[in-house]
Parts: structure tokens; C-alpha cells; sequence
């Protein structure tokens, strides 16, 4: 068994490995992101991260950059080696072919078709460890980890709010609770998902663009828009970018009669903008969340950053489908008991009872972030 000298040595290289896989957000989903460093008698040799959805592993771009340096050496990578064909060879016939000795591996690809990676290795007499900085690895592939082990988007659900909690006026007016630097640390916190998830009354009444601006451009970027009655205007901004929109809402069969053919013709309006549409059938109580993510997984979406009203963000929590929780808090009082709350929940009706753990803050000017996780893989 290694002693705490080995460990220490591998937890050193594994936090270069992690602190690599991260530049990736944003730019490798539907993959994870994964980092690697190859290091040879105690000195890094080379490095590597997924950086695009299609291109080169982190392994292959580490194993490629060290050529000859790599036999014999130690290759710390934060997710498991494929052992498949996808977009790119096996990561495992690379680590093969180029003498690596010994693989330090944070986490277990949850993917079904990496089993095997292990046994490979092994067979080619290549060392493999598991385990170093485990939590860590988990806790950047939280998103894709939901996606493959429970076939639904990750979703995180953003509010900016008073200090008393609420999130408009009483006349729903909202712009701009938060300062300016809070706001543009939430275009980053967008560019990391893949969707950005919000009611009709939300662009109704604020007209967003709900695009994601940031140094890099994404590659692809969805904007759902959860609306059963088809409220939302064909002369929305959300229509003025390219990226792609799908609705939320009900089938025209739904309908009754007398508003069926006005229902009809509004979503052929919005079809000729391009936009998609995922049917349902709407419910007392609003749509059935879950079904509305399992709908959204069926559309290739792995995450979803919700940026919508009470309506929407209560609809989510109620169902226990957040698996994190941002918070920004403005230093402002809304003093005013008809002004709109960050929920309106019914705690008769909570599948069980929610336990979020704070896992970090920041400060932006006078603007505190709280960021709640309440699921753990």
C-alpha cells in the first residue's frame, strides 16, 4: 500500500490535473471534463485538458505533448480513460502504446461503456490506482454525472433577492436587484450549462435575450421557455440569436375548441422562428417537472440554469428536482409584504424534507453569493 508520502505526492499532481479540467467548462458538453498530467520522477512532464466537445481527450493531448518522456511515467487523470471509439480512439490504447507504467485515476467514469478501461490496463501490466481527490473529480462532473446515472438534465436555480427575500416589487418589476459585477459573474456561472431555463412571464414582462456572454463562445446554447399558454410574442428578443429555443407547453389536443385554432396558429408563428416544442399535459398544479426534465434529457441537454420567477423556481424545489442553489443578496429592503417572495411553497406537499449545504460565497461589491448544494453523487 502507498505510505502518506505517495499520497501526498499524488493529491500534489492530481490538484494540477483538477485545476486543468476545469477550463473546460462550458466547452466540452455533452463530455466531462477532465484533466491529465503525465510526471516522471517527481517532475511534471506535460500536461492536458478536454478543451472542445469533439476534439482530443485530456490524456491524448498530455501523452502527445511528453512523446518519448512518457514511458515509464505516471499519468494523473481526473476521470477514468475511455476504452471505446466515440469522437476520438481509446484514451487507453494511447496510455498503452506510449510505455506508461502507472495511472493515478480521482474518479470511476459512471459511463457503462468505460468498464472495461480498468481490466485493459492491467492486462498491459500498467499499474492503476483509484480514488486520489475522488470528491474533488466528482464535484466538477456533478452534471454529467446526473445524465448518465439518472437520465436527467443537472439543474441549478439562480435568484437574485432583497434582503427580506424577495425577488420584484409587487408589480413584478425586478431590474436590477443585484449590481453590475454580480451580473456578470452570473453570465459565467450561464456559459457553464448548456440551457438556460426560465417562465413565460419572465419574458413577457422583462423581453431578455437569455443569451450567455462571455470571453469564449459556446458552442451551442439552448433557451427553454416554460409556457402552456403560448403567451410569449413572435417579436421576442429570444428569437434574434441563433441559438435554439424550445417551448415548454401543451399539446393543441388540449385545448378547447374555442381557443384551439388561435393556440394553432401561435405555434406555427413560433415554429417558422425555429423554435422547438416539447408537449405535455398541464396539470392543476402546472407541468410535472419531472417529465419536463425527462423530456429534456431525450434532447441531448445535460444541464439547466434556471433564471426564472417564484412561479418557476418554487414548481422546481417543490419536486425536489435542484441540485444546486445560487443565491445572490443585494443589501436592499423591499419592505413591502405584497412584493414577490423566492418561493411559494407548500410544505405539505415537499416529497421530503430539503438540506442544502453551503459549499461556497463570494462577495461582489455589497452583493453576497451563496451556493447550496442539495444533491450529492
Amino acid at each position: 500500500m502507498p505510505n502518506n508520502t505517495d499520497k501526498n505526492i499524488d493529491i500534489k499532481f492530481m490538484k494540477k490535473a483538477l485545476s486543468l479540467a476545469i477550463k473546460g467548462a462550458g466547452s466540452v458538453s455533452p463530455n466531462p471534463l477532465v484533466g491529465a498530467v503525465v510526471v516522471k520522477d517527481n517532475k511534471i512532464i506535460s500536461t492536458g485538458y478536454h478543451q472542445k466537445y469533439g476534439e482530443a481527450h485530456a490524456e491524448r493531448i498530455a501523452l502527445e505533448k511528453a512523446g518519448e518522456l512518457a514511458k515509464d511515467a505516471t499519468l494523473y487523470v481526473t476521470l477514468e480513460p475511455c476504452c471505446h471509439f466515440g469522437k476520438t480512439p481509446p484514451c487507453t490504447d494511447a496510455i498503452i502504446e506510449t510505455g506508461i507504467n502507472r495511472v493515478v485515476v480521482a474518479m470511476k467514469d459512471p459511463n457503462p461503456l468505460v468498464s472495461e478501461s480498468e481490466n485493459i490496463l492491467k492486462t498491459n501490466n500498467i499499474k492503476v490506482e483509484y480514488g486520489s481527490m475522488e470528491k474533488e473529480a466528482k464535484a466538477i462532473n456533478q452534471a454529467f454525472i446526473k445524465y448518465i446515472k439518472y437520465q436527467r438534465p443537472y439543474v441549478t436555480l439562480k435568484l437574485a433577492t432583497t434582503l427580506d427575500g424577495k425577488i420584484a416589487d409587487r408589480f413584478y418589476n425586478s431590474k436590477w436587484i443585484t449590481n453590475h459585477n454580480s451580473r456578470e459573474y452570473v453570465h459565467q456561472l450561464r456559459y457553464e450549462h448548456d440551457a438556460i431555463l426560465v417562465g413565460a412571464g419572465t419574458v413577457c414582462s422583462d423581453n431578455p435575450t437569455l443569451t450567455a456572454r462571455h470571453t469564449k463562445k459556446k458552442l451551442s446554447w439552448t433557451k427553454i421557455i416554460v409556457d402552456p399558454f403560448l403567451q410569449v410574442p413572435a417579436d421576442a428578443k429570444i428569437f434574434e440569436s441563433n441559438d435554439r429555443v424550445i417551448f415548454v407547453t401543451q399539446a393543441p389536443s388540449s385545448i378547447k375548441n374555442e381557443e384551439k385554432e388561435a393556440f394553432k396558429k401561435k405555434l406555427k408563428t413560433i415554429s417558422d422562428k425555429g423554435a422547438d416544442f416539447v408537449f405535455l399535459e398541464l396539470q392543476d398544479t402546472g407541468f410535472n417537472i419531472k417529465k419536463v426534465l425527462k423530456e429534456l434529457y431525450t434532447l441531448n441537454i445535460y444541464s439547466i440554469f434556471i433564471e426564472g420567477g417564484s412561479q418557476i423556481a418554487s414548481s422546481f424545489m417543490q419536486s425536489n428536482s435542484v441540485d444546486r442553489f445560487i443565491r445572490f443578496i443585494a443589501p436592499k429592503l423591499a419592505c413591502d409584504e405584497n412584493a414577490i417572495p423566492m418561493f411559494k411553497l407548500d410544505k405539505t406537499q415537499i416529497e421530503f424534507p430539503l438540506s442544502p449545504e453551503l459549499i461556497n460565497t463570494k462577495i461582489f461589491g455589497q452583493d453576497v453569493m451563496l451556493e447550496y448544494l442539495l444533491a450529492k453523487y
